[in-house]
C-alpha cells in the first residue's frame, strides 16, 4: 500500500550577508603608513558584494561593479601606491576623489599588473588631508578574498637634526645677533676689556673711538 503526503523540511544556519563595506556610504577608514618606507595592510572580502545605482564601471569593466569601498586620506603630499597583491581572485582597483558616489572623478585605475599576475596596482601623486576612494572587485564580479596594501602618504616628521637645534635652543636660550652702529660694536658679550693705556687719554678727552669695542667696568672704591 503506497500512501502519498507532504514532507516539510526545515533547515536551519546563519543567513549570508554582503561585507559591511559594500556600500559607498559605509566604506571602510584606511589609516596612513606609521612610517616612511612602510605599509599599511587591512584585509577583506568582496564575496557577495553588489553593485549600486550609479556606481562607476570600475577600470572600464562593464561587467566588473559588485566592489567594496574603503576611504584613505594622506597626511603628506607625495606619491602613494595601493596594490592588491595577497588576494585569492582576479581583481579590479580603482580610486576616485570626491564625496559622492553619483559625482566621483576617476584618479587612477587597473586590472592587471606586470609582476603582480591578476592583481592590480596603481600609483598616483596624493594630496595631504584630500580624502580618496578606493572601490575593489573582481573581474566579471568574482569575489574572493582581498588584501589591500597601501604604501606613501605616512605623516611628516622632522628630522632629528632640526630637534636637536630646537631643543638645544629652548635649553640654552638664543643669543642676539650682534649690530654695529658708526662702527662700534653693540655685543658687548663679544668682547670684554677694560681701557688701554693707549686709548685712555682719548676717554678722557671726551673723543670718539670708532671701529674699537670698549666696555667700561666699574671699579670698587
Amino acid at each position: 500500500m503506497n500512501e502519498a503526503g507532504n514532507i516539510r523540511l526545515s533547515v536551519h544556519g546563519g543567513v549570508a550577508a554582503a561585507p559591511a563595506n559594500d556600500n559607498f556610504v559605509d566604506r571602510q577608514n584606511v589609516n596612513p603608513p606609521s612610517r616612511a618606507g612602510s605599509r599599511r595592510t587591512v584585509a577583506g572580502s568582496t564575496v557577495l558584494a553588489t553593485a549600486e545605482r550609479f556606481e562607476p564601471y570600475h577600470a572600464g569593466w562593464r561587467n566588473s561593479r559588485n566592489s567594496v569601498w574603503y576611504r584613505f586620506t594622506p597626511q603628506s603630499t607625495g606619491r602613494v601606491t595601493i596594490d592588491t597583491r595577497g588576494s585569492d581572485f582576479d581583481t579590479i582597483l580603482a580610486v576616485y576623489s570626491r564625496n559622492s558616489l553619483r559625482h566621483l572623478t576617476e584618479v587612477a585605475s587597473n586590472n592587471n599588473t606586470v609582476g603582480l599576475g591578476r592583481q592590480s596596482r596603481v600609483s598616483f601623486r596624493a594630496l595631504a588631508g584630500r580624502q580618496y576612494q578606493i572601490a575593489i572587485t573582481g573581474y566579471a564580479n568574482r569575489g574572493g578574498n582581498l588584501r589591500l596594501n597601501i604604501t606613501g602618504g605616512e605623516p611628516v616628521r622632522r628630522s632629528s637634526a632640526l630637534d636637536n637645534t630646537a631643543a638645544a635652543d629652548r635649553v640654552n636660550g638664543s643669543s642676539a645677533p650682534s649690530q654695529a652702529v658708526d662702527g662700534v660694536s653693540s655685543n658687548a658679550a663679544a668682547q670684554s676689556v677694560s681701557p688701554s693705556a693707549a686709548t685712555l687719554p682719548l676717554l678722557q678727552q671726551g673723543k670718539p673711538l670708532r671701529g674699537q669695542a670698549i666696555r667700561m667696568t666699574s671699579q670698587p672704591a
